[in-house]
Parts: C-alpha cells; structure tokens; sequence
C-alpha cells in the first residue's frame, strides 16, 4: 500500500512540475508578444487619461475635443521619432497613426486610473501595462483553482491554456485592452467571498467588484448575477455586507474621478454617449457577439432581449437550487460564489451586441468552474467546449470550418453557459439544519 500511495505522489509530483513548465512557458512566450504590439486600444485609454490629467480636454467625451488631441498626439509622436528615432518612439507613432481618431466610450474612473498610472512616455507606460495585465490574468484563474480547490498540476495547465492557447488572451496583448485586468478582478472577489473569511471579506468583495464595475461596467452582469444568487438562497445577510462595500466602492470611484477631472460632470456625459456605443453592430466587421450570429446565421434579431433572458435563466437556475433544497439553503461554498460570478461575466459577453474576440477571455472562469466540476461528463464537456471557443483548432482540423469559425466561437460560449446553469444544481448547499449538526 505504502508503495502505491509513493508512486501516486511522484506521478503528482512530476505533473505539477511539467504544468508549471508548460505554465512558465506559455507566460513568458507571451509577455514577449505583448512587447511586441503598439497597443491601439491601450493608446486611447493612455491618451484621454495623460492629456485629461493635463488638463489639455474641456470634454473627454466631445467628439471636435477628441479628433484634436488625436491631430496633436500624431504630431507630437512624429516629432519624437523625427529627433530621437527609437523602437519606443516608433510604437508610439504606430500607435498615433492607427488612433487619429479618438474614441471614448470608457468610463470617467477608468481615464482616472489610467492618467493616475502614466508617466508620460508611452513604451513605458505600456510595458508595465502589459505586466500588471499577464500578472493579473494569472493570479485570476490560479485564485479561482485554489478556490475551487483544484490541484495545482490542473490549475498550472489552466494557466497555460487561458494563456498562450488562448485566442481571446492573445488578442487582448495584441489591442491592449482590459479583459485580462478583469479576468483578475474576479478571481480576487472569489477569493474573497470564499468561506471562514468573515463578513469583513463579503463587504471587500463588494467594493473590488464596485470598482471593477466603475472600471468598465460589463462586470455589472456578475455582480447581478452574484446578487441574484445569494437573494435566491436566502444569504441576506452577505448580500447586505457585499451592498455596503458595494456602495463604499462606488463612492471611492466617484470621489477619485472627481479629484480627477476636478468634476463629476464626466460621468453625465459618458452616460449620455451610451447609446452610440453599439450603434453599427449589425454591420461592425470583426463583431462576435451572439446577436450578430442569430442576425446573420439565422435572420433573428433578439438583441434587445439578451440581457434579461440570461440573468432570468441565471436566477430561475437559483431558485430551482432553493427548491431542491426545500427552502432551507444557506451556504453554497465556494464553488456556489465562484459559479454565480462566473456565469454573470458569461452572461455579459453573450449578451453584448457589439463583441470581440477579447472580450471572450471572460469566459474562462466558467471554463474554469466547470473543470471543477464532481461530473466527470461535466468535466469532459466543458474541456471539449473550451478549446472550441478559445481556439480556433477546429479550423485546423478541418479547414472547411473556417467560415464558420464566429458560429463555433459563439454556440461553445453559449452551450459553456448552458453548462454551468446546470451546475447550480449540483452545488452543494448547505441548510440551517445542517448547520445546526
């Protein structure tokens, strides 16, 4: 017995240290990638942040305000390649070239962060952008595998596949934006609501996810979905804890964009630009939300509709759980927090109108709850589902799928969500009797 329980735990040993090369490789091959792009989306975010800071816009969200610090910037980049020619300064007039145009559709608290951060020399600035993004992006889906308690063997190789197999990770180094930054946020208030913590770290999850939601507002889906969760199983008391650091989070984005921008006008006239943002969404080249695919595969136009039938069914999912469990549900664990919030940021993603190929790294804590799973058909069918939707290998198997590439990306995205809405299910809820045990 002693003899098998030994080569049981070298077999262990050895997968976790190959993980972890297989992990260190897939990290470091693309931190070199990240430091090879200009960053377009990056550049918007640094250029409104710095000149805001500089006090160089009336308006951040005034469109003749943003074409003329697009104008300026180019210029003031051309300059610098002109007197000090550098990789540097050319990334930087690459940058400028491909954003004459500045869009700003982002909220006045995530300019804030990004002026705070800036130093003024953009390969700088954007170098350590993309170290905080892979670092963040790695510790998000490790919290959620210790959370979940996965070994460390599975949690290194999923570190590897949301990393350098990943085309969602990918095309986030290549645009700079920041799905990786949230996939971290995320796995920080999984982390957090985790058990034996105390109501101290409901109240931090709240606010991390307040101003994860005050950073770009599609996190908003998990919050509600998390809410949904814990109001469906009777956890007033954690919701409640949850609301108030919610609304100390919210408070802290507001007063920081306002020392900021030395107002809160902003935030009126973000909100006010809202409904531009998805305008061309039945036409945007490059769109892979689930809305286009049913306009264009299908002829169905259920856009609008989205967003309330997914968090209905994420609810309905909950309160089939409160059923099961005659009402009496009071404690889900960690898996139950991990699943609620996972689903939420599923849900954004799924429901949006207007989506990129980067915006589907927020599927990955689905992907990575469902690993997890006690059903090891569960298990079997979530890997087959991941790799579908984060990489393109069913186009390499056969190439004759390329075409329908959008469609595979899509319907794995949602059969994924399908998944773990059954998952509630089977989250093991613990009742006030068994409490009392």
């Amino acid at each position: 017995m002693s003899g098998t329980a030994g080569g049981a735990a070298r077999r262990a040993g050895l997968e976790t240290w190959l993980a972890l090369v297989l992990a260190l490789f897939g990290v470091l091959s693309v931190h070199q990638l990240g430091s090879q792009t200009f960053g377009a989306d990056f550049y918007q975010f640094w250029a409104v942040g710095e000149a805001s800071g500089r006090r160089e816009l009336r308006d951040v969200y005034a469109a003749e305000e943003t074409a003329r610090l697009g104008r300026t910037l180019l210029q003031r980049a051309q300059a610098e390649a002109a007197a000090r020619p550098s990789p540097e300064s050319a990334r930087r007039l690459e940058a400028a070239k491909a954003r004459r145009e500045i869009e700003t559709y982002s909220t006045p608290f995530l300019y804030t962060v990004f002026g705070a951060a800036a130093s003024g020399d953009y390969a700088r600035d954007f170098e350590r952008f993309q170290l905080a993004s892979l670092v963040a992006h790695v510790l998000g889906p490790l919290a959620f595998a210790r959370v979940l308690r996965m070994g460390w063997a599975i949690a290194l190789m999923s570190v590897f596949l949301f990393t350098m197999a990943a085309g969602p990770f990918l095309d986030d180094v290549g645009v700079g934006n920041v799905n990786r930054l949230q996939v971290g946020a995320l796995g920080m208030v999984a982390w957090l609501l985790a058990p034996r913590r105390g109501r101290w770290s409901d109240a931090a999850a709240g606010l991390v996810l307040a101003l994860a939601v005050a950073f770009k507002p599609n996190l908003a889906f998990a919050a509600a979905s998390l809410g949904l969760a814990w109001g469906a199983t009777g956890r007033v008391a954690r919701l409640a804890s949850a609301a108030a650091g919610g609304a100390a989070g919210a408070a802290l984005a507001l007063l920081s964009s306002w020392a900021w921008f030395g107002s809160l006008a902003p935030w009126g006239a973000w909100l006010g630009k809202l409904g531009g943002l998805m305008q061309g969404w039945r036409t945007d080249l490059g769109n892979l939300s689930l809305a286009r695919v049913l306009l264009d595969r299908f002829g169905i136009d259920v856009a609008s509709g989205l967003a309330p039938l997914l968090l209905a069914l994420v609810l309905a999912a909950w309160l089939a759980l409160r059923f099961r469990t005659r009402g009496d549900a009071r404690e889900c664990g960690p898996r139950g927090d991990a699943l609620a919030l996972a689903l939420g940021a599923a849900a954004s993603v799924l429901s949006t109108k207007l989506g990129w190929t980067h915006y589907y790294l927020l599927i990955a804590p689905l992907a990575l709850v469902l690993f997890a799973s006690p059903s090891r058909i569960e298990r079997a069918l979530a890997v087959v589902l991941t790799v579908l939707t984060f990489t393109d290998l069913a186009a390499k198997v056969f190439p004759g799928f390329t075409p329908h590439l959008p469609l595979v990306i899509v319907l794995g995205a949602l059969a994924l969500f399908a998944l773990g809405l059954a998952g509630v299910l089977r989250v093991g809820c613990e009742t006030e009797s068994d409490a009392a045990r």
